[in-house]
């Protein structure tokens, strides 16, 4: 597409956002950040985002905050390696020559320097700063920006026939998709993503056309020739027009080119905007099955408090604002508890209610998780407790009309590494 032609786009058209853009917002510096919010800002009443994107990323959230130290710790535990590494074979070299004593003290200072400058040096660059579930600026801001301009989830119908037909798409290589065809149940994010921009144009939602804005450059997105890029695969152009109400242009960029664009055309600085990115991995979906509602949500935590367990209700809410978790440690700050203090029945003012919101008979057409599980680490005391991820939405604002959730455990809770973060 020419210049003139991609730029009357990004004005005039939809800008569409994938999973993996808006997960880098964690992966900028703090002004970095800033810049992409203010972006986004900027062409609020042109964004779109796809219902599945929303399921991604709030799934990959935890993920993506927790490892950004994770990464930095990782680099400097590298470097150590490294030099330790270095010394020992030094000093195997220096017993097998003749080499002055005093002379290898003064290459292995040498070394020390060298090691301590890298060090420094890395230590220097600004990376994403320190972030937690519980207290994150960049989720409100999103809250605010992108109210309203959710896209709505697929029904279990829908479901169904994207599924049999991404088996169908794979098998001859239709983009996109197709190169995720491996990864099992994951497989099939980008066909749902595509599907649901698909239902959008035909409900006419890109009256002047879109851009989807994706960090993916894998071939079955893109034409490649040669290892240059080309641009979006000519077979979703031609779906995208087929399906719109008028035959609407479609066009596909990365962060980098979007922010190209978007420096060229918005009153924006981004300077300090990273355009290098992780590779997001696809979350699977199941069908709605029923769970949780906001009504249901909001009678427990007022049962709860009416008879005196406040603990409990303070406990649920804040994992939910967690991302569905709350650690041991955490529980204790909330209830004003003593370390030798144990947890045990802790829950089970929570099930008892629960089992009340049921019917009589304790059953319900509606099945709803149990609103509080204890969470353990092999043997021994709990580490914490998990609570279905329908709560995160209910206690985050406008998240709670984005998505219907699942009870899907996340990742990271089952992580060591997290573990010993929010262990005591």
């Amino acid at each position: 597409m020419a210049t003139d032609k991609k730029e009357h786009l990004f004005k005039s058209g939809m800008i569409i956002l994938d999973t993996n853009i808006l997960l880098s917002l964690y992966r900028q510096s703090s002004r970095g950040s800033e810049q992409l919010l203010e972006i986004l800002n900027a062409i609020n009443e042109r964004l779109w985002i796809p219902d599945h994107v929303v399921w991604e990323f709030i799934k990959n959230r935890p993920n993506v905050i927790y490892g950004q130290d994770r990464t930095s710790d990782a680099l400097m535990e590298y470097l150590l390696e490294i030099r330790q590494e270095f010394n020992t074979r030094m000093s195997k070299y220096s017993n097998r020559v003749i080499m002055d004593p005093l002379e290898r003290k003064e290459r292995r200072e040498e070394v020390d320097k060298y090691f301590d400058k890298i060090v420094e040096s890395v230590k220097s660059i600004e990376v994403a700063p320190h972030r937690t579930l519980e207290n994150d600026e960049i989720i409100e801001r999103l809250e605010r920006i992108l109210d309203g301009r959710l896209g709505e989830a697929g029904t279990h119908d829908e479901y169904i026939k994207w599924g049999k037909e991404f088996k169908d798409r794979k098998s001859k290589e239709i983009p996109p998709g197709y190169k995720d065809a491996d990864k099992g149940s994951n497989s099939d994010g980008d066909l749902i993503i595509w599907k649901q921009i698909l239902k959008e144009a035909g409900s006419g939602g890109f009256p002047n056309g879109a851009i989807y804005v994706t960090g993916d450059k894998k071939e079955d997105l893109y034409r490649i020739v040669k290892g240059k890029t080309l641009g979006p695969r000519p077979e979703m152009i031609r779906e995208f027009s087929e399906n719109s109400v008028a035959n609407e242009k479609f066009w596909q960029v990365d962060l980098n080119e979007f922010i190209v664009l978007a420096s060229r055309l918005l009153s924006v600085d981004v300077d300090d905007v990273n355009t290098s990115l992780d590779t997001t991995e696809r979350v699977p979906r199941r069908l709605a099955c029923g769970s949780w509602d906001p009504d249901s949500y909001v009678q427990l935590i007022e049962t709860l408090t009416e008879r005196g367990y406040g603990n409990q209700a303070e406990v649920i809410k804040a994992a939910a604002i967690n991302g569905g978790f709350v650690s041991r440690a955490e529980i204790y700050a909330i209830c004003g508890f003593n370390q030798p203090r144990r947890l045990n029945g802790f829950s089970q003012p929570v099930v008892r209610i629960y089992r009340e919101l049921l019917n009589p008979s304790g059953n319900s057409s509606v099945q709803m998780d149990l609103p509080m599980n204890a969470r353990y680490f092999g043997p021994g005391k709990t580490i914490g407790y998990e609570v279905p991820l329908d709560f995160s939405f209910f206690e985050c604002g406008n998240f709670s009309g984005w998505v219907e959730w699942d009870s899907e455990d996340p990742e990271y809770l089952n992580d060591p590494i997290f573990l010993e973060l929010v262990n005591e």
